[in-house]
């Protein structure tokens, strides 16, 4: 695995962050590349995974747009554990539609709930988690988000039904 950054500052091992033992990047290797301003296109021509980690601020709403989403190489994937409006939500249609992306995944939404006939429901590469990706709201809760992953994990491949999965009807309150 390669991991290239995207930052406007400096990288390197942050102290005092927990990490599940056994994964992150303890010893600062990663990432193997990294660009700044400027270097735009240079950083999304070569993803497998776009992955946003930045705030929603004003500079940052509609960042990812359709120069950005057109930039990616067709088996790319975008996932946003970060803000909804940080991508353009016409693009990210306009890309899914017309194949300029693999997919993706989108633990932040436009709307909540999201409407269950929102084009996006309509997309079999499009995954949907409840907005859970960041919440440290219980002292368990990061053993327990990994138990559940892990559980859905063996449910798929065994062709079970996942944890936790709603379905539009649900998220639409019926």
């Amino acid at each position: 695995m390669r991991v290239h950054v995207f930052t406007r500052g400096p990288i390197g091992p942050r102290g005092n962050v927990y990490s599940v033992p056994g994964t992150g990047d303890p010893d600062g290797r990663l990432p193997d590349r990294v660009f700044h301003p400027g270097e735009e296109t240079a950083f999304l021509t070569d993803l497998d995974f776009l992955i946003l980690a930045l705030p929603l601020t004003k500079a940052t709403e509609g960042l990812i747009g359709e120069r950005e989403l057109k930039a990616l190489p067709p088996r790319a994937f975008l996932l946003n554990p970060a803000r909804g409006p940080i991508v353009d939500q016409a693009a990210l249609l306009r890309a899914l539609r017309e194949q300029w992306i693999a997919g993706a995944a989108l633990d932040t939404h436009y709307l909540y709930p999201t409407p269950p006939d929102h084009p996006l429901w309509k997309f079999p590469n499009v995954i949907f988690t409840p907005h859970i990706a960041g919440s440290g709201l219980s002292a368990h809760f990061g053993t327990r988000l990994w138990e559940i992953f892990s559980s859905n994990v063996e449910r798929l491949v065994q062709g079970e039904p996942l944890l936790n999965e709603l379905t539009a009807a649900q998220l639409d309150g019926a």
